[in-house]
């Protein structure tokens, strides 16, 4: 006799791929014929972009672009330190299993350390790490047996869940533009800018995102007087995005990254001032916790039972967090005077994170790339810094076996001028961290009674004892006894939200 249960038709997400793909990216950058003959190169940055990601075959494939920002030394007998921006194509392959049409894939990407060489005065070589963070969620609709019929009294297991699923993933781009005025005969020519993006805030208002935060740029420059010289300017900014069903109660994580920042120098009157266009790419994940009790368990105290079961693989939100350590370093700039330091260029590599005993333990190497006026403004240096470093997050309730996913970026620099030609750097470091546990949850398919297969009781005792195991519960006990959870705990005075304790002794009644 087949036995049905009130089922449950439900949308779960089960992450089908999280991965980290390593990459080295080459290219070689012809100078432009308007610009002079290389010399010696100090300082080459770079930013990764993805316009495309596709999958076909197991073979995910990422397109887009990396834009690098090159200062030179060049053979100019005037403005010496020139800049060359450049953008060049990226793509890169790699295995990707276990992927379904209907699938949903993400990616972030950053660049790590970039090497360069000067193959002759017009020919520059450069290698960059890009990282990809790769996520693929798949949509599973299942029926889930979610309350006991009530045409029927067996005893059923009922145990709550919450998993969450994410519900919606936005990749987004726009573009903030501000000008910096300067003031008159500040500004002949312009070396190069730098942006970086603090102060995250956002809010969820009527199927709408609002996001706001802080453009920092760093711009260098040469005066009138053909002298070095930098400025530090701040744009505040806010964006709109369309983000329909989506509620303030649901988790959100947005990212916001810098794809490419560039200036201009336009003439107003008797002045110059910079024209600031920074692409800011935004990625919003938004996440809704679903709590829902199912059936986990049901037989026949009378006949034999047969349950066929099925497993899906679910994630549940362990911990969401951010924590802030601060990095602090002297530099010393040896023989090359410091005259000011112009801007500072942050990167970081994770070695290893993970939680134990309910703490978050991150470490890895902070790389400072400083860009600083030297020789009584007349030249541009650079120091790179590597900084190990280690934090450790509270993560109450999480499991050593938990996935932690941490983004990391910076908050604003502060620098101090010491005597003796030194500075001390001081970098806030912030890990946002989203934990996941990943489980396998069993879930009724169907249920049939075997009433030709009935139990014979006749020769059973009224009264059996047990004693308690280390992993006995009150359910596995009637189960085996074929009675009922309900009976054990009339007879025995028991309160079923006390686990029992091993060894304790349980009179076990005949279910007639």
């Amino acid at each position: 006799m087949s036995f049905d249960l009130d089922y449950s038709n439900t949308v779960l997400n089960s992450l089908t791929e999280d991965k980290v793909y390593l990459t080295n990216v080459g290219c070689d950058v012809v100078v432009p014929d308007s610009k002079p003959d290389v010399i010696k190169i100090i300082s080459v940055s770079a930013r990764a972009d993805i316009k495309e990601i596709s999958v076909k075959k197991d073979r995910i494939t990422f397109l887009g672009c990396i834009n690098y920002d090159i200062v030179y030394f060049s053979d100019s007998e005037s403005d010496r330190i020139k800049t060359i921006v450049y953008q060049a194509p990226m793509s890169h392959q790699d295995d990707f299993f276990d992927f379904s049409d209907g699938d949903s894939v993400s990616a972030e990407v950053v660049c790590h350390k970039c090497s360069f060489s000067l193959s002759n005065s017009r020919k520059i070589s450069l290698s960059t790490l890009v990282e990809f963070k790769v996520y693929a969620i798949h949509n599973q609709m299942i029926d889930m047996a979610a309350t006991e019929n009530e045409d029927y009294h067996l005893p059923c297991l009922t145990e709550r869940i919450n998993p969450i699923n994410r519900i919606m993933c936005i990749n987004d781009r726009f573009a903030v533009e501000d000008t910096i005025e300067m003031d008159e005969g500040d500004l002949r020519e312009l070396i190069k800018v730098h942006s970086v993006v603090a102060d995250k805030e956002y809010k969820i208002i009527s199927n709408k995102t609002f996001v706001k935060g802080t453009l920092i740029s760093d711009v260098i420059f040469y005066d009138e007087d053909m002298r070095i010289n930098s400025r530090t300017h701040i744009t505040e900014f806010s964006e709109v995005i369309e983000t329909r069903n989506l509620t303030q109660d649901m988790i959100t994580d947005v990212s916001l990254e810098i794809a490419c920042v560039s200036g201009e120098i336009y003439s107003d009157s008797d002045k110059c001032d910079i024209s600031l266009r920074a692409e800011i790419r935004v990625t919003l994940s938004a996440y809704e916790e679903i709590s829902m009790d199912i059936v986990s368990d049901v037989y026949c105290p009378r006949c034999k039972t047969n349950v066929i079961k099925d497993t899906i693989k679910v994630y549940e939100l362990s911990a969401i967090g951010e924590e802030t350590i601060t990095l602090r370093e002297i530099v010393d700039f040896d023989k090359d005077k410091c005259d000011k330091i112009a801007l500072v260029e942050c990167d970081t590599k994770l070695k290893d994170k993970r939680i134990e005993k309910e703490k978050i333990r991150t470490n890895g190497v902070a790389s400072f790339t400083l860009l600083y006026i030297g020789d009584s403004n007349s030249m541009i240096y650079s120091k790179t810094i590597d900084k190990e470093f280690e934090s450790v997050t509270d993560a109450k309730g999480c499991m050593d076996n938990d996935k932690v996913s941490t983004r990391v970026c910076f908050g604003e620099v502060d620098i101090k001028y010491l005597p003796g030609n030194k500075a001390e750097i001081s970098v806030p470091v912030i890990m946002e961290h989203t934990v996941l546990r990943y489980l396998e949850r069993e879930y009724i398919k169907s249920v049939t009674i075997d009433e030709d297969c009935v139990y014979d009781k006749s020769k059973e005792a009224s009264m059996t004892i047990h004693f308690a195991k280390d992993d006995d519960s009150l359910w596995n006990i009637a189960k085996s006894y074929h009675t009922t959870v309900e009976e054990i705990v009339k007879v025995n005075s028991l309160d079923e939200k006390i686990p029992l304790k091993t060894r304790q002794l349980l009179l076990i009644p005949k279910h007639i």
